[in-house]
Parts: structure tokens; C-alpha cells; sequence
């Protein structure tokens, strides 16, 4: 997967979520945890999702 495509598939779960982090790992069916790593890599913030 592409930086920008993943970029926006994490934009997007975090949309459908709110901004919530387990429920997001969820439907991605990740760890949280890598997630989270994943989000801070990109530089994408849950606060601006909610």
C-alpha cells in the first residue's frame, strides 16, 4: 500500500469511528497498539476526528 493510500484508509477509519481508536483497530481487525503507531507515523491525530 502507498504512503497517501494508507494515509487516507486510516482517514477513513478513523471517520467511520469518531476518532476512536479500539473501534477503529476493529474494523481494521489490527491491535490497537499498531494502530496507533500507524496514525503517528503519518501524522494523522484522532482528535480531529471526533
Amino acid at each position: 500500500m502507498t504512503e497517501a493510500a494508507e494515509t487516507e484508509y486510516l482517514s477513513a477509519l478513523l471517520e467511520r469511528s469518531q476518532g476512536r481508536i479500539g473501534v477503529a483497530a476493529e474494523l481494521a481487525g489490527v491491535d490497537p497498539r499498531s494502530l496507533f503507531d500507524r496514525l503517528r507515523k503519518h501524522g494523522i491525530r484522532k482528535e480531529n476526528f471526533r
